[in-house]
């Protein structure tokens, strides 16, 4: 059993306080560490997480929903999928402080992609639009792929592929793509990296849309 919270989690704020108090904790003990011993714990660290999560069945509930995609309560899949896209993006901030190249195989991003753009539906839960409206999102690169993003009668949903009629388009890179969902472009840049054609209120929603905590 995993220790409990200090104190109990009633809500998205006491979720966000959590996760930046352990975030906190760590970066603090964190300094005390050489560059060898974090480099041997990462690697030990991330060998015993793989295992644990290729022993976890995909269904099996997780000890905390996927919040960013509005789920009070997930599936083991999408869990593990979070903690992927978690651990992919850190290395990319620690490789853009260092100035490292980025991964060079697209697999593992358009994984990322794969998995948060399942935060759309939730970012657009406040935008109206008529029964069947659709927004096309297209990723661009190695690791891009078409997305369709459809107004249904009591929530939005999210499709791979090209919608057969988009009432708005958005289009960007992979790399701006992965920067905007993990809040990583400040908003003037954010704006400039996504091309929108057709209704700009159903397309400008994308800019707020966040795969992360913050």
């Amino acid at each position: 059993m995993p220790p409990p919270p200090p104190f109990p989690i009633q809500g998205e704020r006491d979720f966000v306080r959590f996760i930046n108090g352990l975030n906190h904790e760590w970066v603090a003990a964190a300094r005390r560490l050489s560059p060898q011993v974090l480099s041997e714990l990462v690697e030990l660290a991330s060998a015993d997480l793989a295992d644990f999560f290729e022993a976890r069945p995909f269904d099996a509930p997780a000890l905390f929903g996927v919040s960013w995609a509005g789920e009070d309560s997930s599936a083991g899949w999408f869990d593990i999928g979070r903690e992927f896209t978690e651990l992919w993006h850190h290395q990319m901030q620690i490789r853009l402080a260092v100035g490292a190249p980025a991964l060079p195989d697209a697999r593992y991003l358009r994984a990322v992609l794969d998995i948060s753009m399942r935060a759309l539906p939730h970012a657009y839960r406040d935008v109206s639009a008529g029964l069947g409206e659709t927004v096309a999102i297209v990723v661009d690169g190695p690791a891009g792929r078409p997305w369709a993003l459809t107004r249904q009668v009591d929530r939005w949903t999210l499709a791979s592929g090209v919608p057969d009629r988009a009432d708005a388009r958005a289009q960007l890179s992979d790399e701006a793509a992965w920067r905007l969902l993990y809040n990583a472009l400040p908003p003037a840049h954010a704006a400039a990296s996504v091309a929108i054609d057709g209704r700009a209120d159903l397309a400008e929603p994308i800019l707020r849309a966040r795969s992360v905590i913050v």
